[in-house]
């Protein structure tokens, strides 16, 4: 198994963790994220707004915000 599949296996385990969250948690949980993202000098666009509301609504896993902000956080 090489690396990327090791981090997919990961991020699967905590999206099982997180289909636990209530409703709350999720928009607690976003609301760190975004916090994170801004302090690692991300501009949050209109679009990464609403993959973050559409993953705090339960309608998006966690692989789906990675590959939205893959490499931003850190390339910036």
């Amino acid at each position: 198994m090489n690396e990327s599949d090791q981090l997919r296996n990961e991020i699967r385990k905590i999206d099982g963790q997180i289909e636990a969250w209530s409703p709350e948690k999720r928009k607690q949980g976003v609301s760190a994220i975004r916090i994170g993202l801004i302090q690692q000098g991300v501009t949050i666009s209109a679009d990464d707004d609403r993959v973050l509301e559409e993953f705090a609504a339960g309608k998006l896993q966690l692989d789906d915000l990675v590959l939205q902000f893959y490499g931003r956080a850190f390339s910036t």
